[in-house]
């Protein structure tokens, strides 16, 4: 990981890293192999003459079993080198994943992933898919705003994986939702590990040396103990859709940090139905960054009851979540 750190609201806040991998190591199942104690034969369990039993093999529960199966040939390994450094783009050469979203043209498939995997600057960049084959991307849309953006290749090139993508449900992202992150963790190419949505209303996380930063946005949060290397992987539920977009992580804690897609399902419909025209999707920004505050952060800063009283009322009307967040711009236009 890129050892990046959020700006700490207090002085016990873990850090939090961006969740690709600058290399690869080389040689990993050699150096993996290397450490694994030799197999004599003479164990203490041997030569006591008590019988040897093989632990149980560790098989997903039934009912990820086949969600496993259907979703693994759409989720890549993602290899990048920044040939030049480009606004708050370095140079170099890092990992990250992906996931195939679109194949209603085999020859121009998307791949949904991180920006700060595809970066904002020149790259050559592959994807490695779940048979071990090994094409070009090439980068087609960096959203402004938001941590994603989308990668192109030719679904027709693939001999060996089957062409696969996997469906987005934003509304799938709930507090209590079981999920898997299935993605490149730490450099290994298709780690799984599961965690449950713990909330999702968490201020986007902020890292400390990087001039990117993620904005006006909820991220959700699990403890999945995501590294290096994850970064765009897909968290998938029971049905076998993507919920959110893995994005980052505590450097000292099992704390990962999701992407909702609302915002990506936005950019993605617009582009099914303007393929090959110009210009990019609209988007933009209000050169204003909005914070998700208790009333009672509020109510140190001035807020007064009544106004708590009217974003009460109108967030009643207007209903939970973004209607909530409706009613409160306008109260304070």
């Amino acid at each position: 990981a890129d050892g990046l750190s959020e700006k700490a609201v207090c002085e016990h806040t873990p850090p939090l890293k961006r969740q690709r991998a600058e290399a690869a190591p080389a040689s990993q199942d050699m150096a993996d192999s290397a450490v694994l104690p030799a197999d004599d034969g003479c164990s203490s369990d041997a030569s006591a003459g008590g019988a040897v039993v093989p632990p149980p093999p560790l098989l997903p529960a039934p009912e990820w079993a086949g969600v496993i199966e259907r979703v693994k040939s759409a989720i890549v390994a993602i290899r990048v080198t920044g040939v030049r450094p480009f606004e708050d783009s370095p140079a170099g050469v890092w990992q990250g994943t992906g996931f195939v979203v679109s194949l209603e043209d085999p020859q121009q498939a998307l791949i949904l992933t991180n920006r700060h995997i595809i970066s904002t600057g020149p790259i050559r960049a592959f994807a490695t898919f779940d048979e071990h084959e090994e094409l070009p991307v090439f980068p087609v849309y960096r959203d402004p705003i938001h941590d994603f953006g989308l990668l192109q290749f030719d679904a027709r090139r693939l001999r060996f994986t089957p062409a696969r993508e996997i469906a987005l449900s934003p509304s799938g992202l709930r507090v209590g939702a079981e999920v898997l992150v299935i993605g490149n963790d730490n450099a290994e190419k298709i780690q799984i590990l599961p965690a449950t949505i713990a909330r999702v209303d968490r201020n986007s996380p902020e890292y400390d040396d990087t001039n990117y930063q993620d904005e006006n946005t909820f991220y959700a949060g699990a403890g999945s103990n995501t590294s290096g290397g994850s970064s765009g992987s897909p968290v998938i539920d029971r049905a076998g859709a993507c919920i959110a977009l893995n994005a980052g992580g505590a450097s000292e804690a099992a704390s990962a940090y999701y992407m909702p897609l609302d915002r990506v399902v936005y950019v993605l419909e617009w582009l099914r139905q303007h393929r090959g025209q110009a210009p990019l999707p609209p988007r933009g920004t209000l050169l204003t960054k909005f914070l998700f505050q208790p009333f009672d952060m509020l109510r140190r800063l001035g807020f007064t009851e009544e106004q708590e009283r009217r974003v009460l009322a109108d967030g009643a009307a207007g209903g939970a979540g973004a209607g909530g967040a409706a009613a409160a711009a306008r109260t304070f236009e």
